[in-house]
């Protein structure tokens, strides 16, 4: 199945911005960065869709009768179809779906959905681009564009994160789920990457929930199934709500990682750790204002999964971009990886970021070889011996 890509010039990207004393990366460390072989550990599934994508996956479903022009926004309930509303390009764009035939401006508006000049911007186009979970086999395009981008990117490791309870929300089956997880990982592994599979369990919905759902997934015995992840909202359902759920992950030899620091403050991170026992944090940034929270991830060696690009988008860091606290965090000792998020909306990816952290954020190329190695070694199922070389090529 192919994919549109899209080329992205992060050196000309406005969302960067310049910066005076800002290290001008050469030619020749560019090229280093990219052909290192990189470990990806914080990256959701959905979180690749670009605009182009989209619009190639929205056809075959108008057909199948998602999105239609009668009412395209008919499984959202109020509430969100109130905030939806509120983006004046996602105003025009369903103004469009409600022509027939579709107006040979559609992909244009598609792309519009990706202008973000707000955290809300962001947070719509996610929430309406959800709405393609109604249809499993419209997922196929989306794995395939990511088995594609890991190859593009060198990157020899991953562990994908899957809102496994996002989708049966939508009514798939297991099956469906396992049958396009099943697809992936065995796509990425014939390109030459080892892909596992984090499901990641969305804050927002009640634990309980969760615990049935991660009950019935268990017996399933899915080879692919790494660990799990606590996503969403960290401000309004905190990690301590979630501790059964993560007793019974331990329980059944699932890593566990979590999503913490990210909007909230340090405190945060020390509920996942100390409640909920994760073994890595997603973000994590809150942890530079506070000299114990630090002090604990080095004792245990919790490795941060640090996505820059997404915290200036989502406003996770409010400060100026080279005022990022991932160099600090590296020198104060706490171990930490580069990650991208959601690289198709934020129009990044893994090399983009080490490429942004080189020319930005002023680290050495010591440093970036040290985020990649760490990268490796915070894997649950890799080290970097193991994958430090491989067709003769080194990680390092």
């Amino acid at each position: 199945m192919s994919t549109v890509e899209q080329d992205h010039d992060h050196n000309e990207d406005p969302h960067y911005e310049d910066c005076e004393d800002a290290h001008q990366v050469s030619d020749s460390e560019i090229k280093a960065i990219e052909a290192l072989r990189k470990a990806e550990l914080h990256v959701h599934f959905r979180g690749y869709l670009t605009a182009d994508l989209f619009y190639q996956m929205l056809l075959p479903q108008r057909k199948r009768g998602y999105f239609p022009a009668s009412d395209p926004l008919h499984h959202f309930d109020e509430s969100f179809r109130a905030y939806l509303l509120g983006s004046s390009h996602l105003k025009a764009f369903l103004a469009a779906l409600a022509q027939q035939p579709d107006p040979p401006h559609l992909l244009q508006l598609c792309r519009d959905l990706w202008k973000f000049n707000s955290p809300d911007d962001f947070f719509r186009t996610y929430i309406l681009t959800g709405g393609l979970a109604r249809d499993a086999e419209g997922f196929y395009p989306l794995a395939d564009y990511i088995v594609e981008d890991l190859k593009k990117q060198n990157i020899a490791y991953c562990e994908l994160m899957f809102s496994v309870g996002e989708y049966l929300n939508m009514g798939w089956s297991y099956s469906q789920i396992n049958q396009l997880l099943e697809y992936t990982v065995q796509k990425a592994r014939e390109r030459g990457c080892e892909l596992y599979i984090i499901f990641d369990v969305v804050r927002n919905i009640p634990q309980d929930v969760s615990l049935k759902r991660l009950e019935e997934i268990l017996k399933q015995n899915l080879p692919y199934l790494l660990g799990i992840t606590l996503g969403g909202d960290e401000k309004n359902f905190p990690a301590r709500n979630f501790q059964k759920l993560f007793c019974m992950a331990q329980e059944a030899g699932l890593r566990r990682t979590c999503h913490a620091g990210e909007f909230d403050d340090h405190r945060s991170i020390l509920d996942a750790v100390q409640l909920l026992g994760a073994e890595r944090i997603g973000h994590g940034i809150a942890a530079h204002k506070d000299p114990y929270t630090c002090d604990l991830l080095k004792e245990r060696g919790i490795t941060l999964e640090v996505c820059p690009t997404s915290n200036f988008y989502t406003s996770a860091w409010k400060g100026p971009q080279d005022k990022h606290p991932a160099r600090k965090l590296l020198r104060m000792g706490v171990p930490i990886t580069i990650c991208a998020d959601d690289p198709g909306f934020f129009q990044t990816d893994l090399s983009a970021e080490l490429k942004f952290c080189a020319h930005r954020l002023r680290f050495s190329w010591s440093e970036i070889r040290t985020v990649v190695e760490q990268g490796f070694r915070a894997g649950f199922r890799a080290s970097a011996e193991e994958f430090s070389s491989r067709d003769g090529e080194r990680v390092l």
